[in-house]
């Protein structure tokens, strides 16, 4: 699997941007295939990010389970 990350081309204010990820439109994604987001740090975009994946997933076609282990963020208000 090919995935390419592009910085912004150009960056806001306060310093936020964001990243573009464009993967290899050959990817094919195989049945049973597990996806898991794990980091100790806070704040870093993995609830989003899985719930960004569950939806794209879902909209493929893909039968999806999401399950969120964060007592400080619930993640199904994203869905």
């Amino acid at each position: 699997m090919t995935t390419t990350l592009t910085p912004p081309s150009s960056r806001r204010e306060d310093g936020d941007g964001s990243v573009q990820v464009h993967q290899d439109a050959s990817l094919k994604i195989e049945e049973g295939a597990l996806v898991i987001a794990v980091y100790g740090k806070g704040g870093i975009g993995k609830s989003t990010t899985s719930s960004n994946l569950s939806a794209a997933f879902s909209k493929l076609g893909k039968r999806v389970l999401q399950i969120g282990c964060d007592p400080k963020h619930d993640s199904t208000f994203t869905l």
